[in-house]
């Protein structure tokens, strides 16, 4: 038996079991095909799982289509929603033309790199929020807090400045303070004023029958040149227009006088340097005058025309159609400010009366400069009535008013005290009382109150026709509260014994400096200790307490 035949036999007679590999079937081997059908099967079994739904009444065609989601009605949901999304995006997209046209627009308006350059330069420059800040803050409120007639004056009554708006009627301005200076914000409610040529203003006002605006002259005297040479003993009048064949005449004296061409040139061959009484003059051609005259005549000095003179009038503006005053302006008009204007002060007391805590500007400058009034100044700081100190006594004072100030003043402002409670408090000088007679040498002067009637006693007796007024100072923490109690009760009696007001701001003032938040605002740091120092009222202090009670008081005598 040949070797093959041998495996054949083995093979056949063998109870060995043979594995799949050993074993072919067409091209391959069992396993291989075994394998093929297992995976055919468990596809089939996969799919028919797929085909079946849990309650086992829908075909399975339909579970077919779920394509993986639980329900047919979500697949076909998320179908719809992402055609919705589809047609959404188709709708919103811009077609060709549109966006060209958007690209060309774009590029005609953009800025350019000059422009860009231009307005970051501007913005650089803007004024940042502490600076705005701190200008709002110097304004506070839109309502001027007061009336000036002109900057000068605004400036002498807050030197170093204040909080709030000023108007100034010279220029029609409202200003504030700026941190360094006094500053134009611009014309107040301009609206209420119609359109005038500010170099005409011939047909605007006409004014009274005196030509003197006293409050516009320059410290000084006249030289033929033209030069005013400073001398405090004089005034010089502004430029004063006149027409040929009028004749003027100016009371009741002048020192110097020199006329001007219609150019404003001085004509010196005409130059009077002679002092002159009621003295007239009759240009020869239309012109210019101005005049020097003494400080004693301030109240009473008059240029009219004619060859007479009348009685005085100051110096005033009458507005003519071509003038409408808003109700702001008229208020000024209507209140009765006009009746203290061309009056004359005569300031006497010591430094709360002469402004020591405000550059020494007090409430008498302060009004004389806000009503255009004269204010013969003859106060001084560390004064006291009696005069059993080592400080002047306000009655020297008044001797060297009465020798200088020859015409009666309209009013006299009288203050004092503030010192001579310092005194009474140590016991140095007595309080005093009230006497029974009106007779000066009766008056002990070396005590407060006796000292205070030989000053009103004094006064009246030189100036019988003028209206006195005693400011009785405010409530003052710096002084011992008993004695300002007792020596303001007394003064009180005094005044009332020999008829005279009181502008009492220690009483109905509203300003006492006891009060702690009361102190900084409105008293000056005179000391450099960063506090006010309860005694001398600042700028905002006469302003707010002692100005409106002593005017009210003038304006009720003024009528």
């Amino acid at each position: 038996m040949d070797a093959k035949a041998a495996v054949v036999n083995n093979h056949l007679t063998s109870n060995a079991a043979h594995t799949s590999e050993q074993i072919t079937h067409g091209s391959g081997s069992v396993k291989q095909a075994l394998d093929n059908a297992d995976t055919g099967i468990e596809d089939v079994n996969e799919r028919i799982d797929n085909l079946i739904i849990e309650s086992g009444d829908s075909s399975p065609e339909v579970a077919d289509a779920r394509g993986g989601y639980p329900v047919l009605g979500a697949r076909l949901n998320a179908s719809d929603a992402q055609l919705a999304d589809v047609t959404n995006r188709l709708t919103d997209k811009a077609d060709q033309a549109t966006v060209q046209a958007s690209l060309t627009n774009l590029q005609n308006t953009k800025a350019d790199k000059t422009s860009l350059d231009s307005t970051n330069i501007t913005v650089a420059a803007k004024a940042d929020k502490s600076y705005v800040d701190t200008k709002v803050a110097t304004i506070v409120s839109g309502s001027p807090k007061g009336t000036y007639l002109t900057l000068a004056a605004l400036q002498a009554a807050y030197p170093t400045g204040t909080t709030g708006i000023y108007c100034v009627t010279a220029d029609g301005n409202w200003y504030y303070w700026s941190g360094s200076a006094w500053t134009a914000g611009g014309v107040y409610q301009s609206m209420g004023l119609p359109a005038i040529n500010i170099n005409d203003v011939s047909g605007v006002y006409t004014t009274g029958k005196n030509l003197v605006d006293t409050s516009i002259v320059t410290l000084g005297h006249l030289e033929a040149t033209g030069v005013i040479t400073n001398n405090s003993s004089y005034r010089t009048t502004d430029f004063i227009k006149v027409s040929a064949g009028n004749s003027y005449i100016i009371s009741p004296r002048f020192r110097k006088m020199l006329p001007y061409t219609n150019s404003k040139s001085p004509i010196s061959a005409s130059f009077v340097d002679a002092d002159s009484i009621n003295y007239i003059y009759t240009p020869t051609a239309d012109g210019y005058i101005r005049f020097s005259y003494h400080v004693q005549y301030e109240a009473t000095i008059m240029m009219e025309v004619g060859v007479s003179v009348t009685a005085y009038e100051p110096y005033y503006k009458v507005f003519l159609d071509r003038i409408r005053l808003n109700d702001y302006q008229m208020s000024f008009i209507d209140d009765g400010d006009s009746s203290l204007v061309g009056k004359s002060i005569l300031n006497l007391g010591d430094s709360i009366a002469y402004g020591n805590g405000n550059s020494s500007v007090g409430y008498a400058d302060i009004i004389a400069s806000k009503y255009g009034m004269t204010n013969y100044e003859y106060s001084a700081g560390g004064t006291t009535f009696s005069t059993a100190t080592a400080s002047t006594s306000i009655l020297t004072f008044i001797d060297n008013a009465i020798s200088a100030v020859t015409t009666a003043p309209d009013y006299i402002l009288l203050e004092g005290g503030t010192n001579d409670i310092i005194q009474i408090a140590n016991n140095t000088i007595s309080a005093g009382v009230v006497g029974n007679t009106y007779v000066e040498a009766d008056f002990d002067d070396t005590t407060t109150i006796g000292a205070m009637e030989k000053a009103i006693c004094k006064l009246k007796a030189a100036y019988p026709t003028s209206k006195i007024i005693f400011v009785a100072v405010h409530n003052m923490g710096s002084r011992d509260y008993a004695v300002q109690k007792t020596l303001a009760d007394l003064i009180k009696t005094a005044c009332e014994k020999w008829s005279v007001p009181i502008a009492d701001i220690y009483r109905v003032g509203n300003l006492n400096t006891n009060i702690a938040s009361m102190v900084d605002l409105y008293t000056h740091d005179s000391y450099g200790t960063g506090h006010g120092d309860k005694t001398h009222p600042n700028g905002l202090g006469y302003e707010t307490f002692y100005v409106p009670v002593i005017v009210d008081l003038l304006r009720r005598l003024a009528s």
